[in-house]
């Protein structure tokens, strides 16, 4: 599914030791909960005040989203922060092609069968 989808493409950044050190005790636990298959709440889908679609990913710290950037078309996985009553993109995420796109899909089903065999 989508969900499994997003979900994958930000664990290495979700299971990072710089991350987990800024995240507070309590939404630490709650990260480690999640790790240990507790479902996640769904994405949210959202739109910008330009029309722009974009999908929420464990609150409003983390978005996805598709961009043109140079006449390319990108799935940006990407941290957000507040400055000044504003949410801007952090140097923190991913652009991946509509080509990396498609062969992330493609491999989902056998990434979840790797996420199985290391939950045992």
């Amino acid at each position: 599914s989508s969900r499994v989808l997003w979900t994958l493409a930000v664990t290495q950044f979700a299971n990072s030791a710089d991350f987990k050190e800024k995240m507070s005790s309590k939404k630490r636990a709650k990260h480690d909960e999640e790790e240990e298959g507790v479902a996640a709440k769904p994405a949210i889908k959202k739109t910008k005040s330009d029309g722009t679609s974009y999908w929420e990913l464990e609150g409003d710290q983390r978005r996805v989203s598709v961009s043109n950037f140079k006449g390319k078309l990108y799935v940006n996985i990407r941290e957000y922060y507040e400055k000044d009553g504003e949410m801007l993109p952090g140097k923190k995420g991913v652009a991946l092609s509509v080509d990396a796109y498609n062969m992330l899909k493609e491999i989902v089903g056998d990434i979840d069968a790797a996420l199985a065999r290391h939950k045992k």
